[in-house]
């Protein structure tokens, strides 16, 4: 009988924790946004800070990005006296990475794919992690979710996707159309992201800034891989949508001379 009693007690507790789905929201209002953030997170620039825990290697710092997605990207991180010490710039698939105080650096041909898997377990390009840091779905998956259902626990909407590679959960805030958590998965891989604090950003550098420029976007956003507890994040600060092509020259990839390459 006691055992029946706490079972009783137990469900309730549970069942007071779900939350009742909200009315007037739907699938077309989050795609609806999608589209406005995917712009957004095409061609921006912005100060961020950056830390990382991966294989062997861990850093942080505060920096720049500039970024054309999905073809050219470049970042660096500065120490407080604005000296260099980390370089990522992406130009087509050829991506390279300068660590210039080791006089170190490397470099692949597969748009940074493997220097994500190998560093903090990230199986995918550097343009898809930017753009998931963005807090956009990237483009190739499409506009619509395999199913879309309430979460009363989570109090937030889950949508599923699935490409050739990943099973995806994306979990939703209804509220204001913005990605909260995002769950990806293979017999192989696995990742998860967090997003907190959206704030309103990126309304242009033009004076005739369009308004869909205006999005709310995550201004903390972390990346662990579970297996190994390799992680990633960022903290996003004035970033701003840029209507204008960057200089080529900034993405070209120079190891200065002496530099070792890292294998």
């Amino acid at each position: 009988m006691e055992k029946l009693a706490l079972f009783l007690l137990l469900l309730l507790a549970a069942c007071s924790h779900v939350q009742p789905e909200p009315q007037g929201y739907n699938e077309g209002q989050f795609w609806q946004e999608q589209g406005r953030r995917r712009r957004v997170s095409q061609q921006f620039s912005g100060n961020l800070y950056l830390s990382y825990q991966g294989q062997g290697q861990q850093g942080a710092g505060k920096g720049q990005i500039i970024a054309d997605i999905p073809d050219q990207t470049r970042m660096e991180l500065r120490d407080p006296f604005g000296r260099l010490h980390y370089l990522a710039i992406l130009n087509g698939k050829r991506f390279g990475v300068l660590y210039p105080r080791q006089k170190r650096y490397f470099q692949d041909t597969e748009a940074g794919r493997f220097y994500l898997k190998r560093m903090v377990g990230f199986d995918r390009s550097f343009p898809k992690l930017i753009t998931l840091f963005m807090g956009a779905i990237p483009s190739e998956l499409g506009s619509r979710f395999d199913s879309w259902q309430w979460d009363g626990r989570k109090g937030m909407y889950r949508g599923t996707l699935k490409d050739r590679e990943l099973d995806w959960q994306i979990f939703i805030d209804p509220s204001n159309s913005t990605i909260k958590e995002i769950h990806g998965s293979s017999p192989f891989s696995s990742f998860d992201l967090e997003y907190e604090r959206p704030e309103r950003c990126c309304g242009g550098t033009s004076v005739n800034a369009p308004s869909s420029a205006h999005i709310l976007l995550a201004k903390s956003v972390s990346l662990v891989e579970p297996k190994s507890g390799h992680r990633m994040g960022v903290e996003w600060r004035d970033v701003e949508w840029v209507s204008k092509k960057f200089p080529s020259r900034a993405f070209i990839f120079r190891p200065p001379p002496g530099s070792e390459r890292l294998e």
